[in-house]
């Protein structure tokens, strides 16, 4: 019989008891008993169970989440030690997440047998006895469309039917602990730096501000089911009255940036805020919460000594954050002391009231400052009049003697002989206006002359510190130069040793490194890359300045690798130390020794090869004018050169392609265009049949129909919108989306996309753009065979010398027919116009 309303009542009668809560917050109180409390709770539980006492039941539950909660959170000494990896705190961890299942189950079936009781199981009341009014509580109101719970967002994940994907967007400020759920395919965290989310903010400029490693996420941003933005919790929700998340607000500009003014990869649905933020996260879910730096240790390499002392000699010789050397122009040299002997004391005979007391600074003063930079002052030459004969100078001004400058270049001397005689009063010679600064006339209808002030000594340039600069600028080389050394030796030291043609060297698969490889064969074989990447041209492009790149630790070890591919002297490398690495400057998650996406991983090593070679110090915040197409070469230089206070890199001018996208209202009919730069093309491929690259691309820039806010009717209006491709890069690459959502499953989709040698993308170009080069050779083709869990890479590569095809399954390398490349295994495409 069930003796409660509702869960919320029960709960409200389950809490532990005071004594219980001051017995488990004592010092003294071990992780030990605290388990044994719990097993004991557990027993109890499953006891009440099995006689159908589903109301006690939930109450031991309940005390065993409340005992966790206690422990964890509020216990001085054991909230600090239950997140280590003892056997005790593993265990602890696992009933606590076993607890919350259960608890849900049996909430479940709570709620349906509160909800089909029927007047028969109430208590029965006399007529004539008036029925006490019990006080009901008050149901929790839904929560808002924009708000999510921990534990609603678990579910939606782990539903078995319908499997899920959500990325958990954290823009804390202080993120010592993070979000680390048990499968990180499930939900994928991506850390967003909170002081790059100003106003405005686009989708484009967040994705060039976050870590090069946290990037991947945001390019497939369509692929994932729900995107949850976490906060700290620290606040409220930031939630209106309307159940929206408030305009002011940064979770409001975060929600813009991904949702609103997203023109390259647009989520499934709006985003959501985690109600309560982290705190609510780590309350419900402690198991899934771990240290920021709590990353396993990695090896470099064979070499760990030699590489690990490079590689931290190189993080000393770069500038700390945010700090730039120049030099100081403005910097006054410090003056020549002057010997110290006294003065001359000068006798000055005293003057009349009328007249101004002369400077008594003798001629060293006065020239300490020019003593490097000559300044000539101009001379002053006052017209004479006839003197009153009441007034006379009572003293007259002794002249000063002081060298005699070269006279000074002013206007030509007209010839005054033809005019009457003038009388001068004190007329000076043009070094005595250095000396004086007031000319004294004698006559009370003559003006006195305002003083002339003297010039300020003008900065000499300390040219010292440029010299510092140029100093560290070429230690720093040194240092990315001895990097690239103690790669290329221990690549050569863990490789297979025999002469083969240059490029024809396999790489050695690690643990599930397929993905890597055949990524790194299509890239060694680019020209373009292939040149930008060598020993000799490396070091000067990488800007040491750059804080979002790896300051030339990841560029070093890739072309380390580069150069010893193509040196002939191997059959296979081992990549060991170039993925150690990537791991440790780039994205540790891909070298995890797990099976991986090719695609993303190329994205995430061109991205961070272009930020190490990004030119752009301190990238200012990019803001776009509204384009409207009426000019669209105009609208495009300007695109490009706002673009370019943001990023510019040799890798942009290799990989770089612009698409633009003309708008137009349907209400008010008028047009604005979008341009947007990208890396690759990535293509949706239909479900069943065959198709074709040209077909797939038709529909990738085909007409749409969209809702978004127009810039003129300031309201969210529906438009059509047509992408075409504008500027042309001199590598395109082409990602076929094989692995997605289809229907309720996560799935390969294994269609035939067939694909020729050469490529043409003037169909596809926008009627003014330059269609020059607009033709492309096929030179590389990264394949996938087997399903979205357990499956292969590898690539078939042109060799740029030889203009043979080459197979690369990891080690093994061989020959091919041209005519083989093309099968449905064909997963990243990569062309050329050179």
């Amino acid at each position: 019989m069930l003796k409660y309303k509702s869960v919320h009542e029960l709960e409200q009668h389950s809490g532990l008891p005071e004594a219980l809560q001051r017995k488990m917050l004592n010092d003294r109180m071990t992780l030990e008993e605290t388990l044994k409390k719990v097993d004991t709770l557990k027993k109890a539980a499953k006891k009440e169970r099995m006689h159908g006492n589903v109301e006690n039941e939930y109450s031991y539950l309940f005390r065993i989440c409340e005992i966790c909660i206690l422990v964890t959170q509020r216990h001085p000494i054991l909230k600090r030690t239950v997140t280590n990896a003892s056997p005790d705190s593993r265990r602890l961890r696992d009933v606590w997440k076993s607890t919350l299942k259960d608890l849900d189950e049996v909430s479940i079936r709570l709620n349906k047998l509160y909800s089909e009781r029927t007047p028969m199981n109430a208590v029965q009341v006399p007529q004539n006895e008036v029925q006490p009014q019990v006080p009901t509580t008050p149901e929790k109101p839904p929560l808002p469309s924009c708000l999510i719970m921990p534990m609603d967002l678990v579910k939606f994940v782990e539903d078995k039917q319908e499997p899920k994907t959500a990325l958990i967007v954290d823009f804390r400020e202080q993120k010592t602990l993070i979000v680390k759920f048990k499968k990180e395919t499930q939900i994928t965290v991506l850390d967003v730096p909170r002081d790059c989310i100003k106003r405005p903010l686009i989708f484009e400029t967040l994705i060039q501000s976050v870590a090069v490693g946290e990037r991947a996420p945001l390019t497939k941003l369509s692929s994932f089911n729900k995107i949850v933005l976490l906060d700290s919790g620290d606040e409220a929700d930031p939630v209106d009255e309307n159940g929206e998340i408030r305009g002011d607000s940064i979770a409001r500009l975060l929600y813009a940036a991904l949702y609103e003014y997203n023109m390259r990869s647009l989520p499934k649905s709006a985003p959501v805020y985690m109600k309560g933020g982290f705190k609510n996260w780590r309350t419900t879910y402690p198991m899934y919460t771990a240290s920021a730096d709590g990353s396993a240790k990695m090896s470099w390499g064979s070499d760990e000594g030699n590489i690990s002392k490079a590689i931290a000699a190189l993080r000393k010789s770069r500038p700390a954050a945010f700090e730039m050397e120049y030099p100081d122009l403005m910097a006054k040299p410090k003056p020549t002391p002057l010997p110290r002997q006294p003065s001359p004391v000068q006798q000055v005979e005293p003057k009349s009231p009328a007249q101004p007391i002369a400077p008594t600074s003798s001629s060293e003063d006065l020239h300490a400052p020019l003593a490097k930079i000559q300044v000539t002052q101009p001379s002053v030459y006052l017209p004479s009049r006839p003197a009153s004969p009441s007034v006379a100078p009572s003293v007259p001004t002794p002249a000063a003697v002081v060298p005699k400058p070269e006279p000074p270049r002013g206007p030509p001397v007209f010839d005054r002989s033809a005019k009457p005689k003038e009388t001068t009063f004190d007329a000076r010679v043009p070094g005595e206006a250095l000396q004086a600064n007031v000319q004294v006339v004698s006559s009370r209808e003559v003006p006195q002359v305002p003083s002339l002030p003297v010039a300020p000594a003008r900065p000499s340039v300390d040219r010292s510190t440029k010299e510092a600069v140029a100093r560290k600028e070429a230690d720093f080389q040194r240092d990315l130069l001895a990097v690239y050394e103690v790669c290329t030796q221990d690549l050569r030291n863990m490789s297979r040793y025999a002469r083969v043609q240059p490029g024809y060297t396999g790489l050695v698969n690690i643990t599930n490194t397929c993905f890597m490889n055949s990524t790194l064969q299509a890239l060694a074989n680019t020209p373009p890359l292939r040149e930008l990447f060598t020993v000799r041209n490396f070091a000067r492009h990488v800007n040491r300045y750059s804080k979002r790149g790896t300051q030339g630790e990841i560029s070093a070890a890739f072309t380390a690798l580069l150069d010893t591919l193509w040196c002939g002297e191997f059959t296979a490398l081992n990549p060991q130390v170039f993925r150690s690495i990537f791991a440790h400057s780039v994205n540790r998650f891909l070298a995890n020794g797990q099976q991986h996406d090719a695609a993303e991983f190329e994205n995430v090593l061109i991205d961070a090869l272009h930020e190490d070679t990004n030119s752009v110090s301190c990238p200012k915040q990019i803001i776009y004018p509204d384009f409207t197409g009426e000019n669209i070469h105009a609208d495009s230089m300007k695109y490009e050169s706002i673009s370019k206070q943001f990023s510019d890199s040799p890798i942009n001018s290799i990989f770089n392609l612009h698409t633009v996208a003309p708008k137009r209202c349907t209400s008010c009919g008028r047009q604005t265009v979008n341009f947007s730069a990208q890396l690759c093309i990535t293509m949706d491929i239909p479900l069943d049949g065959e198709t074709t690259m040209e077909d797939c691309l038709t529909r990738s820039f085909s007409a749409e129909s969209i809702e978004v806010q127009c810039v003129f009717c300031k309201k969210t209006q529906r438009m059509s919108r047509h992408t075409k491709l504008w500027k042309l890069p001199k590598v395109l690459v082409i990602q076929l989306k094989r692995f997605g959502e289809y229907g309720n499953a996560l799935r390969k989709n294994e269609i035939n996309v067939r694909f020729g040698n050469h490529l043409s993308l003037k169909p596809f170009m926008h009627d003014q753009a330059d269609v020059s080069k607009s033709v492309y050779s096929l030179y590389s083709v990264t394949n996938h065979v087997g399903n979205l869990n357990s499956g292969h890479y590898y690539a078939y590569v042109k060799n740029p010398v030889t203009k043979q095809w080459l197979e690369f399954n990891d080690e093994a390398v061989k020959p091919m027919s041209e005519d083989s490349l093309q099968s449905r295994a064909a997963f990243v495409l990569y062309y050329t116009n050179t």
